[in-house]
């Protein structure tokens, strides 16, 4: 099995690499992978259809249910059972819903500057509704289209805001990063590019819900729509970045192409800090001194403006502008989507002091920040320490072996519980190590023998 997963990575990755040159490809060959997509569900109920006529054809034909012609209606059980194996699965598939998006969910009450932003800007373009909002641990701004049937014709909207994003973004840049993420869901923008791009979303969340049943049939369902969805992931890649540069230049009938540059080179500089500076020091802190009772999200608010302020930003982006380079999938290079904007030079960025989770959940802000600090303990603390304590169990058995092979203060008993010790906490690696003590050991007895013959 695992040959032939590797077999259809390498060929995945081969369609992958050929359409980035060619997005003309790519586009073509995405609008048919995305109709076979949408056509497959139909198939089972298709299948229903076709044995029940089949049945049909075949009872006409059929002697008369008598003995021993009854013999010859077999074709009609089999089609029979066809049809009821197919209009149960069909049944089954159209009680498929993907879940939505897990997060701290906001009111309108709670967030009113947010929701009369998100209003302004549905008078002005039209854009698709939003239908909830909610705050995240993750780094990530983006509306998920949640389908609610097989069919992925129909979802609902969900505005997901990452905590770490909003506290570091000043309140001009975020306004216009939601201003490029609702322009990138708007009606009157590219429905093509759109329609393609947000497919690749709807094949993962079917292969997630599949995956998540218990039953053996959604199983098979979720080795079908896994494997369509990473060589859907695979071909779409271009035409996601058409999508994203189509947003950008969108975003222009809504806000000034300075202040778009400006967001694009801010999410870059507040990506780098908190994933590069701000979580590696936190993991060490918590390494290093055994120190759990975290809560990030309300340093981040406290440590932002006195970090950001003290880091060279503007020579990050410089250095990323001339890289080159496609920061994350589906994502134009910075260089493209400034060039996109009509700019080839990236616009001096000033920290500010206010962040847009303060403007935007005012008062809200501080419970806020609770729930999600208390998230991210539950789902993250557990896995710190696991993750720590078997690095300790690993340092200290590496540790013993290495002290022992530099004294040779050993014999076959220590050998043998260092090997269950390994196997233990599964550092195979220890295996190496220990097989050279142990012939170490031989050729040490080998010599005894030799001095006493």
């Amino acid at each position: 099995m695992s040959e032939i997963y590797n077999k259809y990575y390498k060929l995945s990755h081969m369609v992958g690499s050929f359409i980035k040159q060619y997005p003309i490809h790519a586009i073509l060959l995405a609008s048919i992978l995305a109709i076979i997509g949408c056509v497959f569900p139909l198939l089972v109920p298709a299948l229903g259809y076709y044995s029940i006529t089949a049945m049909w054809s075949v009872i006409q034909a059929a002697p008369a249910p008598v003995w021993p012609g009854i013999l010859d209606w077999w074709p009609v059980v089999m089609w029979l059972i066809t049809f009821v194996a197919s209009m149960v699965l069909s049944y089954r598939l159209m009680l498929i819903r993907p879940s939505f998006p897990d997060g701290v969910e906001l009111s309108r009450e709670m967030a009113p500057e947010l929701y009369a932003l998100i209003h302004d800007m549905k008078i002005v373009r039209w854009q698709m509704p939003i239908h909830r909002v909610i705050v995240t641990e993750q780094f990530h701004l983006d509306i998920i289209k949640t389908r609610i049937s097989i069919i992925p014709f129909w979802s609902r909207n969900t505005l997901v805001i990452g905590m770490p994003l909003i506290q570091v973004l000043p309140p001009q840049v975020f306004k216009a990063l939601l201003a490029r993420k609702l322009c990138q869901h708007s009606l009157l923008r590219n429905p093509f590019l759109h329609v393609l791009h947000q497919l690749n979303s709807a094949w993962w969340q079917y292969y997630e819900t599949f995956s998540a049943h218990p039953a053996a049939d959604m199983k098979l369902y979720a080795v079908l729509a896994g494997s369509f969805a990473l060589l859907y992931h695979r071909v779409v890649e271009p035409v996601a970045r058409l999508d994203g540069m189509s947003a950008d230049r969108y975003t222009l009938k809504v806000i000034n192409d300075e202040d778009a540059v400006i967001s694009i080179q801010y999410l870059f500089v507040a990506g780098m800090f908190v994933e590069k500076i701000f979580w590696p020091r936190l993991r060490t802190l918590a390494r290093e001194q055994r120190k759990y009772d975290l809560t990030p999200f309300a340093a981040l608010g406290r440590v932002r403006n006195k970090y950001l302020q003290k880091l060279s930003i503007n020579a990050w982006v410089q250095k990323e502008m001339s890289t080159g380079l496609s920061p994350r999938w589906g994502v134009a290079s910075m260089p493209e989507r400034l060039n996109t904007l009509g700019h080839d030079n990236v616009l001096p960025l000033v920290v500010n002091e206010q962040s847009a989770a303060e403007y935007y959940f005012s008062d809200c802000l501080d419970p806020l920040i609770k729930k999600i600090d208390e998230r991210w303990i539950d789902r993250t603390v557990d896995k710190w320490k696991e993750a720590d304590e078997q690095l300790r169990e690993e340092q200290a058995l590496m540790s013993e072996i290495e002290d022992k092979l530099r004294t040779f203060d050993y014999d076959l008993d220590d050998i043998s519980d260092y090997i269950i010790w390994a196997i233990e906490i599964r550092k195979l690696s220890a295996l190496l190590p220990l097989a050279k003590m142990f012939f170490l050991m031989r050729i040490g007895s080998s010599r005894k023998m030799s001095v006493i013959s």
